[in-house]
């Protein structure tokens, strides 16, 4: 059917690795991508796990395509939906259904959430903070702060994303990852904090394996942010 005037396809495209995947976009069933002020840029993709390919059975799984640590793009267009990493796989087996496989990734500041450490700045205002911190990921900023220089700051057995988070309430600012064509970090004065939204993914009766690289379980996600 040709595509109407002023119309787009409302189907995603997936790139891994920096090399398009049209098969993921091909077998895709549901996608959730969520922004909050609360913690990760994250997006969770739900993908058909059974197929045929050269007279054998293709599958995605655990291999060269899909990795832990492997970068994730879906764009809509020219657009950039989400840009970040794999951190988890979901093996589903509903009953009476075919196999899944689900896709979970979380953005750059993933980096910044595993990073944990203690340390102290002394004689800096929180724009230098935030500037050598994110120079410690190798994040390109984008920085609009004001407030006074600090005697001394103290990140005591923090990762670097909570011990950001903190430091931008305490100046009324907001930090978060910017997606566009190229991301960027970006933290901006806020005159009014921003409700935040907050998802529940429930499986119920379902066979589910979830499967994370074991640097990732050394501590609860929600401990870092």
């Amino acid at each position: 059917m040709a595509q109407l005037d002023g119309t787009r396809v409302g189907r995603p495209s997936f790139v891994l690795g920096g090399e398009a995947e049209p098969d993921l976009a091909e077998r895709l069933l549901q996608m959730l991508v969520v922004e909050n002020t609360a913690g990760l840029y994250r997006c969770e993709a739900l993908f058909g796990n059974w197929g045929t390919s050269d007279g054998g059975v293709a599958s995605f799984s655990r291999s060269e395509k899909l990795d832990f640590g492997k970068a994730l793009q879906v764009k809509h267009g020219d657009d950039t939906l989400f840009d970040g990493r794999i951190m988890g796989l979901e093996a589903h087996f509903p009953e009476g259904d075919k196999p899944q496989i689900c896709v979970l990734a979380e953005d750059r500041f993933q980096d910044l959430r595993m990073t944990r450490r203690t340390r102290t700045f002394t004689d800096a205002d929180d724009a230098s903070v935030f500037r050598q911190i994110s120079g410690n990921h190798a994040c390109p900023r984008t920085l609009d702060l004001t407030g006074p220089t600090h005697k001394m700051l103290a990140q005591v057995n923090q990762s670097d994303l909570a011990f950001l988070r903190e430091r931008a309430r305490a100046i009324d600012a907001n930090c978060g990852w910017k997606v566009t064509n190229s991301a960027r970090n970006r933290a901006r004065a806020a005159t009014a904090a921003r409700p935040s939204s907050r998802e529940t993914l429930t499986c119920a009766n379902l066979p589910c394996w979830r499967t994370w690289p074991a640097s990732a379980r050394a501590f609860s996600p929600m401990a870092g942010m």
